[in-house]
């Protein structure tokens, strides 16, 4: 399961949407499968696992990127996401499929 990571450094943004998309595309998290032991047993990571993992990527790398729980149903049902301020907008990341929309404007 998930374990914070703590690294010493000044994290960046991305240049640009283009550079993300650059990132995102080499970036092994979207096409690998994870799977985890529990005490009942493995089970497949889920879009948080995948979600912390391209995190944990970035911020190896320096970028600055983070978690965001977007709730997606009445129920309360949340799915994990990702997301990055690049210059004046904000940008999520969808970690399972590398699929990036913009959220909106900061200013």
């Amino acid at each position: 399961m998930f374990a914070p990571y703590h690294y010493e450094c000044d994290l960046r943004e991305f240049a640009s949407v283009n550079q993300l998309e650059r990132w995102l595309e080499i970036n092994p998290v979207s096409y690998t499968i994870y799977i985890f032991q529990s005490e009942d047993g493995p089970y497949y990571g889920d879009c948080d696992d995948y979600a912390f993992e391209l995190i944990k990527d970035a911020r190896k790398e320096g970028y600055d990127l983070q978690f965001y729980p977007a709730k997606t149903t009445k129920k309360g049902v949340s799915h994990a996401m990702c997301v990055i301020i690049i210059g004046n907008e904000y940008y999520f990341i969808e970690p399972q499929t590398d699929e990036v929309t913009l959220g909106g404007l900061i200013d």
